[in-house]
């Protein structure tokens, strides 16, 4: 069956082959046979063939356990992680998950055109449309969020649908920034024929790696090449290969965690979401202690470091100092240490001890204490030594 006739090589000798009609099959491939003719009516004598699966159903009855409902750790394990991927599938084989906070509605972020619909295929209800000779070319960007870990690899699936899945013209162009825009990340063109179906929801990812903590950015250009929609932009975990139970960390804060489970086969079909919760309590005392640091003026020193409570947060009013200027063998009184933030921070504080006169003559090692306490009362203390001094005599210069 002759599917098409190219003639107009200045495209690179390309055409879009429909293949909806094909029935999806995996273990036997579809072999299409290429035959290039002259304008004189000469064939090639030999075909060239491209062997091609079709897999477009996503995996189905998929399961994942947090097995305790509470934790005092930031850490939890997700069990019986299972899926099927429909007959013929190309088969399940890597999971992502996402925390709260890491998906964004696409009538939420910043618009230069388009505009928002009620929509109920989208999962709220709700979605951002560009209509092609209605709206304007235009990005639909943000959210500036500063919620993901730095330096981490990550996948942002854009839950996009269109109109027309016929045409090779790019009705989109998706990509991740950092860095007020200027900083790209990951990058994706989107046309019409790579969407499965026309109105019906897809989600394409980007895969990049998080190079800072603040000012990240999910964009869609609308081409206005065909009508286009924006249901939400998730952001998950770079795929793991899928194992009966993996390990998870959760997002920073105290209450109820929900986190977001989604199989990938290997045609790249991404299931549903699958949600699963788990109460986060504080039983651990602040930790992450490091950056210590002294500097001495002229007639006392000043101390510094870092710290973290990952769960309800640091009291910051609780911060604290002692010193000892006989290696730790016996302490002088608490006194008040300054710490940056507010109370209830989840993010890493330096707490500052000043004003810490010293003897220039010790023999023996100071050492300087801190203590803070998270918003639950749980207190963490660290020392650290801030001189070894020795008694030095004068030195005195006969001529």
């Amino acid at each position: 069956t002759l599917l098409v006739t190219d003639t107009v090589p200045g495209d690179g000798w390309g055409t879009v082959w429909n293949v909806s009609s094909l029935a999806d099959t995996s273990t036997t491939a579809i072999t299409l046979s290429v035959l290039v003719a002259d304008q004189g009516g000469n064939v090639q004598s030999e075909s060239q063939t491209v062997r091609i699966g079709l897999d477009r159903r996503p995996p189905t009855q998929t399961t994942a356990i947090i097995g305790d409902p509470y934790t005092g750790t930031m850490t939890v394990t997700i069990s019986s992680l299972a899926a099927i991927d429909p007959s013929p599938g190309s088969g399940v084989h890597a999971i992502v998950l996402s925390n709260d906070g890491w998906a964004w509605e696409g009538e939420d972020l910043h618009h230069e055109s388009g505009e928002e619909v009620a929509d109920p295929e989208a999962l709220n209800g709700r979605a951002w449309r560009g209509l092609a000779g209605v709206h304007t070319p235009g990005a639909w960007y943000g959210p500036y969020t500063d919620v993901l870990p730095p330096g981490n690899a990550y996948r942002a699936y854009f839950r996009l649908k269109t109109t027309d899945v016929l045409t090779t013209a790019e009705v989109a162009m998706l990509d991740v920034v950092g860095s007020g825009g200027t900083r790209l990340l990951g990058l994706r063109r989107l046309r019409g024929t790579d969407f499965r179906a026309a109105n019906v929801y897809q989600e394409f990812p980007v895969d990049y790696v998080a190079l800072e903590a603040a000012g990240l950015e999910f964009r869609t250009a609308f081409r206005a090449a065909a009508d286009l929609y924006l249901d939400r932009v998730l952001v998950v975990s770079y795929p793991i290969d899928i194992t009966d139970s993996v390990s998870w960390q959760l997002s920073p804060g105290e209450g109820i965690k929900t986190v977001t489970v989604k199989f990938v086969d290997r045609a790249g079909n991404v299931s549903d979401d699958l949600i699963t919760t788990v109460t986060l309590s504080d039983t651990i005392p602040p930790g992450g202690w490091q950056d210590f640091g002294w500097s001495r003026g002229r007639e006392a020193i000043t101390a510094t470091v870092r710290v973290m409570d990952a769960v309800s947060g640091l009291d910051v009013d609780s911060a604290r100092h002692r010193l000892s200027i006989d290696g730790g063998s016996s302490w002088g009184e608490w006194s008040v240490a300054a710490c940056t933030g507010v109370s209830g921070t989840t993010a890493l504080r330096t707490i500052t001890a000043g004003n810490i006169a010293l003897s220039p003559h010790l023999e023996t090692a100071a050492r300087i204490e801190f203590e803070i306490a998270d918003m639950r009362g749980h207190a963490s203390t660290m020392s650290y030594t801030v001189q070894s001094w020795a008694l030095y005599l004068p030195l005195i210069l006969r001529p």
